[in-house]
């Protein structure tokens, strides 16, 4: 992307919203049944405390080394039957590496989901107006807290839509599954 074409979204980001894909971000999935137990003590927030819904159901954390040192930043979000870990790209294997050899005698997988999802971002004043207008689960989206995520279908999809950014205005960024991205992006 050009400087011109950065200056011109972040303009639409602050009029109205700005679409855009996230091909830097990456999801870990933490499945099991010890996956709640486990992760509480694993990273720097409270997981047990979260809760399905669009209320409850993400929060940020860290993942620490022993000394206190920030080995990834993420977003910790309650989806289904899984928690997934929302990051930089570069952080999953590092994460997912580091957390590994955590695993002694408990009921946990851990699943980079980089190659069946892409995700999306929609920042701006305008995010859920036009969102609510293009998804089914539209009630869902209006009463999404911060950091919360829930269910929506675009263009037939089933997405994982979380309120987060980066821009300082309202976000949703999207989790899509692989084949319908093209969909859900027109």
């Amino acid at each position: 992307m050009s400087a011109a074409d950065r200056v011109a979204l972040a303009e639409r980001v602050r009029r109205s919203a700005g679409l855009f894909p996230l091909e830097d971000r990456g999801v870990l999935a933490v499945r099991g049944g010890d996956r709640v137990r486990w992760l509480n003590g694993m990273i720097s927030n409270d997981v047990a405390g979260l809760a399905p819904g669009p209320e409850r159901s993400g929060c940020r954390a860290l993942l620490l080394t022993r000394q206190g040192r920030i080995v990834a930043d993420l977003h910790v979000l309650l989806h289904g039957e899984e928690i997934w870990l929302e990051t930089e790209r570069a952080s999953v294997d590092v994460a997912r590496d580091r957390l590994a050899k955590l695993v002694i005698a408990d009921d946990v997988e851990l699943v980079d989901l980089g190659d069946a999802w892409v995700r999306l971002g929609v920042e701006g004043p305008e995010t859920r107006p036009l969102l609510g207008a293009l998804a089914e689960g539209a009630e869902e989206l209006a009463r999404l807290a911060p950091d919360a995520c829930t269910g929506i279908r675009i263009a037939g999809a089933d997405v994982v839509a979380a309120a987060f950014g980066w821009s300082g205005e309202d976000a949703i960024q999207q989790v899509v599954p692989r084949a319908a991205a093209a969909a859900a992006l027109d």
